[in-house]
């Protein structure tokens, strides 16, 4: 599935983010984690291989 989060803040920093760097992606997890995002996502199902959607910006859960 397709999961789109509607968070402004957020949306800035998945921008800059750069998802081959495992650091990064653990940062701005544990960032989504604070802002209640991850459980918002996985209230609403998401597994692994789901598409999560931040703005313009688009990666594979895992």
């Amino acid at each position: 599935g397709v999961y789109i989060v509607d968070a402004p803040g957020v949306g800035r920093i998945a921008q800059r983010i750069d998802y081959e760097d495992w650091l990064a992606r653990m940062q701005f997890y544990k960032h989504m984690q604070k802002t209640g995002i991850v459980k918002a996502l996985e209230d609403a199902g998401i597994t692994e291989g789901d598409t999560v959607r931040i703005g313009d910006v688009e990666w594979q859960w895992d």
